[in-house]
């Protein structure tokens, strides 16, 4: 199910990625991935159109992650904005989607069912063949989502969904407390 949401990523230096055109047919749409400058121009990236969902730039603006795939199968990438390099596949195994940079940009924290729920997932963004470390596990019935990181880069937020109420709830993950990172 395709429902109206707008999609981009505004890194700290300002840099906007976005996936534009229209949000929701009766298949599953192929975008192509867009930036736009502080003068208002709009450049496409130099990549096929696809099933791209959730691009999120990196904090230093050099680095796009964006999952790539169907309710099915899905993994996130990571494309050099520069477009002087192949898209790089960071994640193998189950859905993963909605990708969440480090505050260093190190990281790639994301939602993924590998283990047979959705909790959230981390690994470092250089797809230096690091596996996947878990993170959360949700209750069952729900699902953890990232949000947004701290600026701090001790932790994140992440929003809980209620398979049987339809309702989201706002959480925080400390990595002090809760990682062996």
């Amino acid at each position: 199910d395709n429902t109206p949401v707008i999609q981009f990523g505004v890194s700290n230096t300002g840099s906007l990625v976005y996936i534009p055109g229209p949000a929701a047919t009766s298949a599953r749409p192929q975008f192509n991935l867009a930036t736009l400058d502080e003068t208002g121009k709009t450049s496409v990236l130099k990549l096929p159109p696809g099933t791209y969902e959730s691009p999120r730039v990196s904090p230093d603006g050099t680095q796009l992650a964006v999952s790539v795939g169907d309710y099915r199968e899905a993994d996130i990438w990571i494309y050099d904005l520069s477009g002087t390099s192949a898209m790089r596949r960071l994640t193998f195994g189950g859905i993963n989607r909605f990708p969440v940079w480090s505050a260093d940009g190190r990281h790639v924290a994301f939602q993924s069912d590998r283990e047979g729920d959705r909790a959230i997932f981390w690994q470092r963004a250089d797809v230096s063949g690091t596996t996947a470390e878990r993170l959360t596990r949700p209750e069952p019935g729900s699902a953890h989502i990232p949000e947004s990181w701290s600026p701090q880069d001790d932790g994140f937020s992440y929003s809980v969904f209620s398979d049987s109420s339809g309702r989201f709830s706002l959480s925080s993950f400390s990595l002090q407390n809760n990682c062996s990172c």
